[in-house]
């Protein structure tokens, strides 16, 4: 048995005669492509993040609006009540 310092990994041409497998002519094509899609998956989630945060901003900010009319009513009622 040999040891494990004598040991090396088979070359691609070792490889090769031992087993064949066609689609590895194209296995730059095929990081390519995943690269693409991986990269457009991502700025499809950031788009999604980025919509999905500012609907929440603007949704506080109407939140806020809101508020701010519902406390002026409110005072103006209460001025309407003292001053009657």
């Amino acid at each position: 048995m040999e040891s494990a310092e004598s040991l090396r990994p088979f070359t691609d041409e070792q490889l090769r005669t031992l087993y064949y497998n066609h689609e590895l002519e194209h296995v730059d094509e095929y990081v390519d492509e995943f690269l693409q899609v991986s990269r457009s998956s991502q700025l499809y989630v950031y788009d999604f993040s980025s919509v999905k945060y500012n609907s929440c901003v603007d949704r506080g900010k109407e939140r806020d609006t809101q508020r701010e009319v519902q406390r002026e009513r409110y005072i103006n009622r209460e001025r309407e009540r003292s001053s009657v």
